[in-house]
């Protein structure tokens, strides 16, 4: 049996101390070998969690595709965020996706001007995303990050809406 292990939600590749997935941010409660079926490790296939979002962010030659839970999560720059991307622009918690009414809403965290969610080119304290729509986290010099909710993404309340889809999580 080979020492790589791998990641559970994504699949990546974890080093032998690791004690969270550096691809897409989760804690690890044990180990997984590369011979474990992934369906065995210790957190449940995302892909079997209804509620699931998946978004794609894209900053510089940053990219990445993630999920959140059916709770919604925060995006920021630094580890108080649950989705921490690594743009310097960008205020520790700058933006929270939450679930509202039938689908999804991203609202404007950062304090005090220090950074500005725009949503279909206006920015706004809080806007309604949809499948397709793309956001961005921008600081008031004209920095951002691109977030697209790609088509085909899942949406609360709809059991098994993401049962055929690999999400991962940052």
């Amino acid at each position: 049996m080979s020492d790589v292990r791998r990641c559970g939600w994504c699949g990546a590749r974890l080093g032998a101390r690791d004690r969270i997935c550096f691809s897409c941010q989760r804690p690890l409660s044990e180990p997984v070998p590369l011979a474990e079926p992934v369906a065995a490790a210790a957190h449940p296939a995302p892909a079997q969690s209804p509620g699931l979002l998946r978004l794609e962010v894209a900053w510089g030659r940053y990219r990445r595709t993630l999920s959140l839970p059916p709770t919604g999560g925060t995006i920021g720059s630094t580890t108080e965020a649950d989705v921490v991307i690594p743009a310097p622009f960008l205020a520790p918690v700058h933006a929270r996706v939450v679930p509202s009414g039938d689908g999804w809403a991203v609202e404007s965290l950062a304090a005090g001007g220090r950074g500005q969610v725009m949503v279909r080119g206006a920015v706004v304290p809080m806007a309604p995303i949809a499948e397709g729509d793309v956001f961005r986290l921008a600081d008031r010099v004209g920095n951002f990050v691109t977030v697209k909710v790609p088509n085909g993404a899942a949406r609360p309340g709809r059991p098994g809406s993401s049962a055929r889809r690999g999400a991962l999580r940052a």
